[in-house]
């Protein structure tokens, strides 16, 4: 149909914008990656099912980072294993 024809032919005003989407689910989904937030938590074992995840930070999300290293254990094994295969 032609536009101004529209709304003869749609019975009605222009479409309303559809609803907002959600909040989007954080960075790491449901694993932890370096320099992104996890899955969110309150507790350490909240973050342990997760891939890569080692403990909940402070900021409510689970993270890879070790306190002791300031690394991420995910990269820090990848890295090993890499320098171990080579």
């Amino acid at each position: 149909a032609d536009v101004s024809q529209f709304s003869t032919v749609c019975k009605g005003t222009a479409p309303a914008p559809g609803p907002s989407p959600g909040p989007s689910p954080s960075p790491g989904g449901s694993k932890c990656i370096a320099d992104q937030h996890g899955p969110a938590c309150s507790s350490d074992s909240d973050c342990t099912q997760y891939d890569s995840c080692i403990r909940c930070a402070g900021s409510g999300y689970c993270t890879c980072v070790d306190e002791t290293t300031g690394q991420c254990a995910a990269a820090a094994a990848t890295s090993a294993a890499q320098l171990s295969s080579a």
